[in-house]
């Protein structure tokens, strides 16, 4: 009984800075703001760097909510997100989800935001003088 009562008292005791810290975002800000006003320059860039992934977090979030539900036959795995450097394509924002039907076939959709590179692509393949030098342009819609 006494071990019920202590357990209660610390996940009491957990759960309410959790439910008083209501935006992540702007508490680093705030931080942020605070730290510069004193003075403290690299506590407020720090501040200002973990407001700033929070952000990218919460972008990624939302551009995963943008990923189709799965088709008839077909199942979804969760949603993955990364606001991390991504090599190749140069940082940003990415989610994914991946999708596979009982003949095991596997299909993995991705969507991109927020980087510098994929900008530079989409600037080549809207011009259609370069994108025809890739291949066959064909033209769909407006």
């Amino acid at each position: 009984m006494r071990r019920q009562v202590w357990i209660a008292f610390v996940a009491m005791a957990l759960s309410v800075p959790v439910a008083a810290r209501a935006d992540d975002v702007s508490d680093a800000m705030k931080e942020a703001l605070k730290s510069y006003d004193a003075g403290k320059l690299d506590a407020a860039r720090t501040a200002l760097g973990e407001a700033m992934q929070l952000l990218a977090q919460k972008a990624a979030t939302g551009l995963g909510a943008a990923l189709p539900a799965p088709l008839s036959g077909w199942k979804a795995e969760d949603v993955e997100t990364n606001t991390a450097s991504l090599g190749l394509i140069g940082g940003g924002t990415l989610a994914s989800r991946r999708y596979t039907n009982a003949d095991g076939k596997r299909v993995e959709i991705q969507i991109a935001a927020d980087s510098p590179i994929v900008a530079q692509l989409g600037m080549i393949m809207t011009n259609p003088m370069l994108a025809g030098a890739m291949g066959k342009l064909v033209k769909i819609g407006d």
